[in-house]
């Protein structure tokens, strides 16, 4: 049904590897699997993995999973229509933590379960700014700290006198 995957270092201090669950239903075949990518598990990712942090992804994806049969119908839609641009769907952003796989494209990769071979590419849009813009910034911050360094140094010699 579906692959989990956790962030590595959730069994810490037993283990730092990345570590994938598989969800499996009982009797039937499986057309589709359910990819399922864990950025934070709601803990800080240490040693002793005991401290909670604010991001948690969890929850997030046993919703997606009870939901699996809508998303399903969703992914189809994005796919498609990506595919009616003109381009193949692997190539556009696709935004979200889960993701699915056909079974044929499970066994064309060797039943390679790694959430990562089967996740459409995502593709952040950087902002850039001119060169010389840039350039007449870090001045300004230049000027500005040799202003503060030379107040220090005038700051020092008054109080030596």
């Amino acid at each position: 049904e579906a692959v989990l995957s956790l962030p590595g270092g959730v069994f810490q201090p037993y283990s730092g590897v990345k570590t994938s669950v598989l969800l499996f239903r009982k009797g039937g075949t499986t057309e589709r699997v359910m990819f399922l990518h864990a950025d934070n598990d709601g803990y800080k990712l240490d040693a002793r993995h005991d401290a909670p942090i604010d991001e948690d992804d969890l929850p997030g994806l046993v919703a997606a999973f009870q939901d699996r049969t809508e998303l399903a119908k969703h992914w189809a839609q994005w796919q498609s229509r990506h595919s009616r641009e003109g381009g193949n769907p692997e190539t556009k952003e696709w935004a979200e933590q889960w993701w699915f796989a056909t079974a044929e494209d499970i066994k064309a990769n060797d039943y390679n379960l790694s959430a990562g071979r089967y996740r459409p590419l995502s593709q952040v849009q950087a902002e850039h700014r001119d060169p010389r813009e840039l350039l007449d910034e870090l001045a300004a911050i230049e000027a500005e700290i040799l202003a503060e360094v030379e107040a220090l140094k005038v700051s020092l010699s008054e109080n030596r006198l």
